[in-house]
């Protein structure tokens, strides 16, 4: 079924019913304490990703690791669901915070940021495997984060190697947009951190994103 949205559609609304409902919600904002809280959604879809929270000395680091983990989960499931036409589309979809997450880690190594507070501004939605952006993140510069991207096998890895090919140009000052927004020069407009999945998708959109993901 390569490009079946019908099922694809059926899929996602299945998947809808097992969000956290309204019973489900009032019982966490009803918890007494965060361990609590904690045990209620142990009892939910996400308790899979939950494991990590709930050991000795862990806190809201490893929570939010536990949700970033579900959103690429379920992003890939979605991706799986489908193929042909259909999976390519979703793909240049969920690409997009591919990008951002590429502009985030260059960013931050350029300008001297440290892997944790790189790591702590990724967004969990798009298509590279959560280890190969740490790997990238890691890296004291960018040839060694882009080589980290490329042994994963993604597309957009030749992106982050060149990125005159966009026209853009890497520079070392700090442009004034915040602690990793700063690092990359880009020739269209100042970029935008996009809203999360789910928002009301009003973010300016950089051409340059454009550009990169047009060569993939």
């Amino acid at each position: 079924m390569p490009d079946d949205y019908a099922y694809i559609n059926t899929r996602v609304r299945v998947m809808r019913t097992k969000l956290l409902d309204g019973r489900a919600l009032d019982a966490a904002l009803a918890a007494g304490s965060y361990q609590e809280f904690l045990r209620v959604l142990t009892e939910t879809e996400l308790a899979p990703q939950m494991r990590e929270t709930t050991a000795e000395g862990a806190g809201l680091p490893e929570l939010d690791r536990a949700l970033s983990q579900n959103l690429f989960a379920t992003s890939q499931r979605v991706l799986n669901f489908a193929d042909g036409d259909a999976k390519r589309e979703i793909q240049a979809l969920l690409m997009r915070w591919d990008l951002v997450n590429l502009k985030t880690v260059a960013r931050g190594i350029v300008s001297g940021r440290g892997a944790e507070a790189i790591m702590q501004n990724l967004v969990p939605g798009g298509t590279i495997k959560p280890a190969a952006l740490q790997t990238a993140a890691q890296s004291t510069d960018l040839p060694s984060a882009a080589a980290a991207i490329a042994v994963s096998g993604h597309p957009l890895a030749g992106a982050m190697r060149q990125p005159d090919r966009a026209g853009g140009e890497w520079v070392s000052a700090d442009d004034g947009h915040g602690p990793l927004t700063s690092g990359l020069r880009l020739p269209v407009s100042r970029p935008s951190r996009p809203a999360p999945p789910g928002g009301d998708g009003g973010a300016r959109r950089d051409r340059t994103d454009d550009l990169m993901l047009a060569k993939h």
